[in-house]
């Protein structure tokens, strides 16, 4: 049989014509959706977490090196109350209203975040101790 198929025709070795890996990628892709949304809902609770309130206690965080004194200078102009200093280099937590202190802030220098108690000093909101 020349031009004809045969029955005994090589047929090529199936092991070899497998993809390695094939089906774990699909599983991957699968799961990156479900890795996305989990990382999606870890940034909103942090960022939920680190959002200043609309007045109270919050951290201000210089980002270059003028320090505290930027810091203060700043938060005085907005109209805040000095606490302490914060957890950071020449970061500083205040009592104040958070519009007049973001209103008071020249440029992007400073981060203004929450002041959580356990990072900040105490729990009581005036930040006097009894």
């Amino acid at each position: 049989m020349r031009g004809g198929h045969s029955p005994f025709r090589r047929r090529p070795n199936v092991v070899l014509t497998i993809r390695p890996y094939g089906h774990s990628m699909r599983f991957c892709a699968s799961l990156l959706p479900i890795a996305l949304q989990g990382l999606a809902a870890i940034a909103a609770i942090v960022g939920m977490s680190l959002w200043p309130p609309a007045s109270g206690r919050m951290l201000m965080v210089p980002l270059t090196d003028a320090g505290g004194t930027l810091v203060a200078r700043t938060a005085l102009s907005g109209g805040a109350l000095l606490l302490g200093s914060g957890p950071f280099h020449g970061s500083l937590v205040v009592i104040g209203d958070r519009s007049r202190i973001l209103g008071a802030i020249a440029s992007w220098d400073i981060v203004v975040t929450a002041a959580p108690p356990a990072g900040c000093g105490s729990a009581d909101p005036t930040g006097i101790a009894a």
